[in-house]
């Protein structure tokens, strides 16, 4: 707690395992929430920004507006879409991610 506060002159009741357990409950609780976003928005289009190609897949990185990260397939060589805003459909949710396709 920061000092000044009430909660600095507090004594710390808490137990560390139950800290440590209920800060893993609220991040689970996060990326579940987080990961059932991603599915509600599979199927949608949004106008996402391209930001680089990934060196593995070749596949395009990129954001949509609300901040989902995702890896973008093109289905044929594409030139350079770096800074772009193009049209990407939403195909599939992927743990911390999302996979699409443009749009075009």
């Amino acid at each position: 707690p920061r000092p000044g506060t009430v909660a600095a002159a507090m004594n710390d009741n808490v137990p560390k395992k139950e800290k440590a357990r209920r800060g893993r409950a609220v991040r689970d609780l996060g990326n579940e929430k987080k990961q059932a976003f991603y599915r509600f928005n599979v199927g949608k289009i949004f106008e996402c920004l391209v930001e680089q190609q990934d060196k593995d897949t070749c596949m395009w990185k990129g954001f949509t507006p609300t901040y989902i990260p995702g890896l973008i397939e093109t289905g044929r060589d594409q030139a350079d879409l770096k800074n772009q805003i193009l049209p990407v459909r939403i195909t599939k949710a992927e743990k911390g991610m999302v996979l699409g396709t443009f749009n075009l």
